[in-house]
């Protein structure tokens, strides 16, 4: 289990590739392949945190690289892919493993301590041994009195009774202050014990610091308070980004209405932007007629012409017969 956990360590400093020869082609893997973690994308894989621990989740079969979790977090990609989603899920699995652990140390600490609401409450039974107690005092120092005043008035007989049953009452006293030391004791050391809210570790109640100091550094306790802020970030980061959409499509709204008043309006513009063409047909139309009528002007003036030159030609003939 160790060594599998240095080789990954190696791996992902050095790359799947440490170990190939000189000249020998290594596979170049991309963050979006499926032999890559990634949990180890997003943040960091779990199967690393609890390694020779009773949590240890054994060793990751995927890749890991420093490289592909850059490249990842640079990409556009990035937060598009669902692994987010998918690492926030398994994040929330191993927190209901040790929740459920926390509740189970914690119905155990109750059974041994016995429950304040139920019949066998060791503080109650503390109390009434305490009462016991005082009730035996109270007789004992009556029948003190009792046994003083009967040998004033020279009943003996009488006062060496009260003074044995004055004994036996202070021997049943010796046995319940005994039954309440040891009543005390067995309180004290099931009170003295506590379940950690964080890695579900029995603890010791008011421990010296040292201790606590190694329990919060052990990679139980580390792990899981890594987790739990990981975890409490990545629900951070979703609510912020859902918060950031919204705003965003609030913002768009009006951008929309605008983009359809405008589009309304052009359509409305469209009919008098048509009738310009018309227009445009009709002034055609009228160059048209005013061109066929010049054009007729035209052959009319150089028919007029013709004919004055025939006429011409045939006077002139004529007064040449002559």
């Amino acid at each position: 289990m160790a060594l599998a956990a240095q080789q990954s360590l190696l791996d992902e400093l050095m790359g799947k590739g440490r170990n190939a020869a000189k000249g020998e082609k290594v596979h170049k893997y991309r963050f979006d392949d499926p032999n890559v973690c990634k949990y180890m994308l997003v943040d960091f894989c779990p199967h690393d945190l609890f390694v020779n621990t009773r949590q240890d989740l054994g060793p990751c079969d995927k890749i890991h690289d420093i490289s592909l979790q850059q490249d990842y977090q640079k990409s556009s990609r990035y937060g598009k892919l669902g692994f987010e989603d998918e690492y926030e899920r398994f994040l929330k699995s191993l927190i209901s493993d040790v929740e459920r652990r926390i509740k189970r140390g914690q119905e155990r600490l109750r059974i041994t301590q016995g429950d304040p609401n139920a019949n066998n409450d060791p503080n109650s039974q503390k109390n009434e041994t305490i009462n016991k107690i005082k009730i035996l005092e109270e007789k004992i120092t009556t029948h003190v009195l009792t046994s003083e005043q009967l040998g004033n008035d020279c009943r003996i007989d009488e006062a060496q009774q009260v003074l044995n049953q004055c004994e036996e009452m202070r021997k049943e006293k010796t046995t319940l202050e005994t039954q309440l030391a040891e009543e005390q004791a067995n309180a004290d050391m099931n009170k003295a014990m506590e379940v950690c809210t964080v890695c579900g570790s029995f603890l010791i109640v008011g421990d010296i610091q040292s201790r606590l100091d190694e329990h919060n550094s052990g990679k139980q306790h580390a792990g899981y308070a890594k987790i739990r802020a990981t975890l409490d970030d990545l629900i951070q980061r979703k609510t912020q980004m859902l918060e950031k959409d919204r705003t965003r499509n609030v913002q768009q709204k009006p951008e929309l209405s605008n983009r359809k008043r405008d589009r309304s309006e052009s359509n409305e513009e469209k009919p008098k932007r048509h009738s310009s063409p018309s227009s445009s047909h009709h002034h055609h139309h009228e160059r048209s007629s005013k061109q066929r009528e010049s054009s007729r002007e035209d052959s009319d003036y150089h028919h007029h012409r013709s004919s004055r030159h025939e006429n011409s030609s045939s006077s002139k003939e004529r007064h040449h017969r002559r």
